[in-house]
């Protein structure tokens, strides 16, 4: 995951490690990913994104390349021995809040619409998964993503105007187990 700061300077705007704890990736407003190893404190390679600048990322667990999604809206794959990034497409369109699966073949991501999607980055092909609940047609909206490997699933907060909630979905059928109140992860204020 990544946090975003002011697009008045050029300052970092997200980091993920990868898996073999050593090196970062780092993201910033000079619309480049760097890759640094923390070890030497070395920058290994940097990731220009041209116009935009990448507002998250996650790195394949196997440590071969990394995802990421621009300030535009944008997603991109990026071997870290390629020259340059492949453009990810999808229907419906992947949000933010990027992370691999645990056999790194699909990128999950939050949406607008109250969505979590799945999408395989080698074709595109995507399915989404719907929050239900609310009392009317209005959609909620879902961000910081959150995997669990080894138990097959996904969690994402899911905002509404009638309060926001945690929502919980299988990984392998995409559906909604179960919608928790906030609170349950940090108290009522």
């Amino acid at each position: 995951g990544s946090s975003t700061s002011s697009t008045s300077r050029p300052g970092v705007t997200g980091l993920v490690f990868h898996p073999d704890g050593v090196r970062l990736l780092v993201m910033s407003h000079r619309r480049t990913v760097a890759l640094w190893d923390t070890s030497s404190q070395r920058l290994l390679r940097h990731f220009p994104f041209g116009q935009t600048w990448v507002r998250d990322a996650a790195i394949r667990l196997e440590g071969t390349e990394f995802a990421a999604r621009t300030w535009h809206g944008r997603h991109f794959v990026w071997g870290f021995e390629d020259v340059e990034p492949r453009p990810v497409t999808s229907t419906p369109p992947m949000g933010s809040g990027l992370e691999y699966d645990r056999e790194g073949g699909y990128l999950w991501s939050t949406g607008g619409q109250g969505l979590v999607h799945r999408t395989d980055p080698a074709d595109g092909a995507a399915a989404a998964a719907w929050t239900r609940g609310w009392p009317d047609e209005d959609a909620p909206h879902a961000w910081n993503l959150a995997t669990h490997p080894r138990r097959q699933r996904v969690a994402a907060v899911v905002g509404h105007r009638y309060g926001d909630r945690i929502g919980i979905w299988s990984t392998d059928t995409l559906a909604l187990e179960r919608m928790v109140d906030l609170a349950w992860g940090v108290g009522r204020w």
